[in-house]
């Protein structure tokens, strides 16, 4: 077995689990919302390390949260802000000195997203995502390019797929194909050196990330094939 993230080479005695996504999401919530959470083996440090990406994550979901199901999340979640932030440096206040936002940092939040996409490949295909594919977020809803959108609309081929509770977490992962047809929604089956993976991760019905991962390398020999082709046909 090897570490979802790093892929060091792990023993009983050195892995851990990793939960996809973290348990901290689903504070709150009844027992029922908990079974059938995907883990991931790990390494300690990388375990560890993400500790408080988690934590940011988790945060950022409390306070944006109207759900009443969220309401010990969002408890936690106001109380480490403060904690973190005690010159309330994070917060914004309206005309009538009341709180109107809080800043999160939009790197850890794409870190948390990018950690989750890393699980999830494990989880599916049983190998650590390779070095060689560059791994970029999306979360802006209101930024989707008409690419993205393209890709948002590939994903309608497939059913969603979920950790513990549809109401916490639910995933599309495929590799990204353009031009197919799937009227049985079965998952793709990677070939190799696939050149592009795509995710879509949604978080508690009211936050969601856009993940691609792609190889320059196979996309660029694709496209010059491609172009070759059609210069001789």
């Amino acid at each position: 077995m090897n570490c979802y993230n790093c892929g060091i080479e792990l023993d009983k005695t050195t892995e851990t689990k990793e939960h996809i996504p973290a348990r901290s999401l689903f504070e709150g919530y009844d027992e029922k919302y908990k079974v059938n959470r995907l883990t991931v083996s790990a390494c300690k440090d990388c375990n560890g390390r993400f500790s408080p990406t988690d934590e940011e994550f988790r945060n950022m979901m409390g306070i944006i949260s109207q759900k009443i199901e969220d309401k010990k999340i969002t408890e936690k979640s106001v109380r480490s802000v403060l904690r973190k932030d005690k010159k309330l440096e994070r917060l914004h206040f309206d005309s009538l000195g009341k709180v109107s936002g809080v800043t999160f940092s939009q790197g850890t939040i794409e870190e948390f997203h990018i950690k989750n996409f890393k699980g999830l490949f494990m989880h599916e295909y049983g190998i650590v995502l390779p070095e060689k594919y560059t791994v970029v977020v999306n979360i802006d809803e209101n930024d989707w390019s008409e690419a993205t959108r393209g890709i948002l609309g590939f994903f309608e081929l497939f059913d969603w797929k979920i950790s513990g509770h549809p109401d916490i977490f639910q995933y599309k992962l495929q590799p990204f194909r353009i031009g197919i047809k799937n009227h049985e929604k079965s998952d793709l089956k990677p070939v190799e050196n696939e050149p592009f993976f795509a995710g879509l991760l949604h978080y508690n019905n009211q936050h969601a990330a856009l993940v691609l991962a792609f190889d320059s390398e196979q996309i660029k020999k694709k496209l010059k094939k491609a172009a070759h082709n059609t210069q001789y046909t």
